[in-house]
């Protein structure tokens, strides 16, 4: 079952013949932005529900949230099919701004500290983030970063992962955790096979 929410309202729901979609098409990856696209059928109920930059986008398979973020642009095309392109919840760190900084601390250190100023600057608090869990280490556990001038908070966290590697992957909870992981737990069972997937 798929599920696709507007700002909590059901705009496709893989069981509702009345929510039928055109096509639905999400990308995703390692510390990448990820991408969404809804395209929905002149007429179709939640047609007019989307807002550039404002709506929230929330996609679901079995209940297991498959991606998080927010609506960049839509368009109408001759047949009056409407495509909704979104980007994933990694695009909310590019809406802060991180000052001129120089920071001597552990790379956890680092890390709370930037996801911190960001919650400080975000009004919705959809685009915040609790500091989920951190197993990134550097050598000497200790690492010099700076910047002489603003930059967004993404800039920063990719100078970050950079700097000392790992992976940003998201979790559930009271508010969405951020978490920079050394390595990953999860593989897939899927299969590759050239031509099949």
């Amino acid at each position: 079952m798929i599920c696709v929410e507007a700002d909590g309202a059901t705009v496709y729901d893989s069981r509702m013949e009345d929510l039928d979609l055109v096509g639905l098409k999400i990308t995703t990856g390692l510390n990448v932005r990820g991408s969404a696209e809804i395209i929905l059928p002149q007429g179709h109920p939640a047609y007019g529900y989307f807002t550039d930059y404002k709506t929230n986008i929330h996609i679901y398979r079995d209940d297991v949230r498959i991606f998080r973020g927010r609506v960049i642009y839509s368009s109408v095309n001759f047949f009056g099919q409407k495509t909704v392109t979104c980007e994933g919840e990694l695009c909310f760190l590019r809406d802060t701004i991180n000052r001129p900084y120089l920071w001597q601390a552990t790379p956890r250190s680092c890390f709370v500290t930037l996801i911190n100023a960001h919650n400080a600057q975000v009004a919705d608090p959809e685009k915040a983030f609790e500091v989920g869990d951190v197993t990134v280490t550097d050598p000497n556990d200790w690492i010099r970063l700076e910047s002489e001038s603003a930059e967004t908070t993404l800039a920063t966290l990719n100078k970050l992962i950079e700097r000392c590697g790992g992976y940003i992957t998201f979790t559930d909870g009271a508010v969405r955790r951020i978490n920079w992981l050394s390595t990953l737990d999860k593989e897939s069972n899927q299969v590759v096979e050239f031509g099949e997937n």
